[in-house]
């Protein structure tokens, strides 16, 4: 008899994100109650906002709640997709806006330039990758050399991450070493040997591994101990580059990223006048149930101030100003014990995140003008095909 293939080892780093899954008709049994009306209304409804120009899905429909007795129909018709908002980016942006993205997408090239012009960001002590390049910091090619700096003394601890790569795939935390064993920052221990060929094999266009941020105390006390990301898209006007929204990323509980790929995480919608929290929500919950205090901490969200929050909505507004061509600029800056940083920046920022943060569609009637304007700025003539605004 043939012998049996041994089993794939399983990866350390998560290769992708999760996919979203829910029971529709559950959820459509519970939506036709909330709002007392019958299923089927409901899944027309669905279809409805499916094949329309809003192009939800119907698990947007229900995790954004889009079937709560209380909106009305103008509260509905402010959702957007993700099709829809990239569509609304594009127009604000140049015509040379992929070479943009391209610079943006690499998380080793935006920081040398964000630190090149004076602007605070996360430091990156070395990379791994298929080839040689000289860059400013040490550059790791093959799988030896990957585990030869893993072994090394002093350098932990560390946070890796592909370039490139977004939703937090391929993130973790290295806290320290123990013989052949890494402990990562949700507790689990891995062989060096092992994560190192799986980095050098898996990432060939650059991992990076970069000293380990920690949250300032007083947002620590607020969320946990792992970094939460703050949010800031800003809209360029006539006198500049001006804030639309702030929304700070919570990671979970044993999360080692506040991205997607953690289960339970959440976001908070942040007033932009006095840097306190106004409604947080979890995003594995659909809108409609707030999340009042830290499911990590237990601390009351709403109310409660960010630290440093002016210093980083400055921070995010000068990153936008040193590319005052661009119409939309999604900054993410993360408050930490030494002051904010930048993270990442993103030319095509989406909107599910702050649609739940918020509890309301992002074109509602307030920002709806202040895209206008925006898009008059950079002499898009209304109405634009798939985009209602």
């Amino acid at each position: 008899m043939p012998s049996t293939p041994p089993a794939a080892t399983a990866k350390v780093l998560t290769a992708r994100a999760k996919p979203k899954t829910i029971d529709i008709q559950a959820q459509l049994t519970f939506a036709a109650q909330a709002r007392g009306v019958s299923p089927f209304r409901i899944a027309a409804d669905v279809v409805r906002r499916r094949i329309g120009p809003q192009r939800l899905s119907a698990q947007d429909y229900f995790l954004l709640g889009l079937y709560r007795p209380e909106l009305s129909e103008a509260d509905r018709a402010a959702f957007v997709s993700e099709y829809e908002i990239s569509r609304l980016n594009a127009k604000l942006q140049p015509t040379l806006e992929h070479a943009v993205y391209g610079l943006m997408n690499s998380k080793l090239l935006s920081a040398v330039l964000l630190r090149g012009m004076g602007l605070p960001c996360a430091t990156t002590v070395a990379v791994a990758r298929a080839t040689p390049a000289q860059l400013p910091c040490e550059v790791l090619v093959g799988p030896e050399a990957v585990e030869q700096f893993l072994r090394a003394e002093g350098r932990f601890p560390l946070f890796g991450k592909p370039d490139g790569s977004s939703l937090g795939v391929g993130a973790a935390s290295f806290l320290n070493r123990d013989g052949d064993m890494l402990r990562l920052g949700d507790g689990t221990r891995v062989p060096v040997r092992r994560l190192a060929q799986e980095i050098a094999r898996d990432y060939p266009a650059g991992y990076l591994f970069q000293t380990l941020l920690r949250p300032h105390p007083d947002l620590a006390r607020l969320i946990g101990p792992i970094v939460g990301t703050l949010r800031v898209l800003s809209l360029r006007f006539a006198g500049g580059p001006t804030p639309l929204y702030a929304m700070l990323k919570l990671p979970g509980p044993g999360a080692m990223v506040d991205g997607a790929l953690s289960g339970s995480n959440a976001a908070a919608i942040i007033d932009l006048e006095t840097g306190q929290i106004r409604r947080a929500q979890l995003l594995s919950e659909p809108i409609g149930k707030d999340l009042m205090h830290s499911h990590v901490t237990g601390a009351e969200l709403p109310g409660a101030v960010l630290p440093d929050f002016a210093k980083a909505v400055e921070l995010a507004l000068d990153a936008h100003r040193l590319f005052p061509h661009l119409g939309v600029l999604g900054s993410d800056v993360i408050l930490t014990d030494t002051g904010p940083i930048l993270n990442e920046l993103n030319p095509n920022p989406l909107a599910g995140l702050v649609q739940k943060a918020m509890g309301q569609g992002l074109l509602n009637e307030a920002f709806k003008a202040k895209y206008r304007e925006a898009l008059a700025l950079n002499g898009v003539k209304l109405p634009i095909k798939g985009v209602r605004i």
